[in-house]
């Protein structure tokens, strides 16, 4: 009678073992860092230039390293956006600058995927698609099955971002 309890308990487990196994579907979708600095290339409209892109806690950072405006920083950290550049720096509220400024995009973009909810992303070529919406406009920012960033795309402000 014990053997047979103890027999009924060991198949009851697992039979819920192999069913959990396999419910799960198609790979998960990679951790990516919140925190990072990256090399990319950024595309609005007909002007592209190579940056530096850092995410911190609470900013990003956009570092021009082509074009006359290398060594241009520009930082959003939601509320306000600072241009720097040498010695010279010079802050302006968020209402004040374009909704279209590299910062605040990057700044919008990775608040949505790294805030508290969110969006699904969905796994398409190797690749995982976060598809939200930033103060410009609908995005899909793509992710590498390793977590790196792989590239952003804002179609209606005519943004492109490629990382490397």
């Amino acid at each position: 009678m014990l053997k047979s309890l103890y027999f009924r308990i060991y198949i009851t487990i697992l039979s819920a073992l192999l069913l959990l196994s396999a419910c799960s579907s198609g790979a998960s979708p990679p951790a990516t860092a919140p925190v990072f600095t990256v090399n990319a290339r950024y595309t609005a409209g007909e002007f592209s230039y190579s940056c530096v892109v850092e995410r911190t806690e609470n900013a990003v950072s956009v570092t021009a390293t082509s074009t006359a405006a290398t060594g241009l920083c520009l930082t959003c950290d939601g509320s306000a956006v600072t241009f720097e550049k040498g010695d010279m720096a010079e802050a302006f509220p968020l209402s004040e600058t374009r909704k279209t400024n590299p910062a605040a995009v990057l700044y919008s973009v990775f608040a949505d995927v790294f805030g508290p909810a969110p969006p699904a992303p969905q796994e398409q070529d190797g690749l995982f698609y976060y598809r939200g919406s930033s103060a410009v406009g609908d995005y899909a920012l793509s992710v590498n099955a390793d977590g790196s960033l792989n590239t952003l795309s804002v179609p209606s402000a005519g943004i492109s971002v490629v990382f490397d």
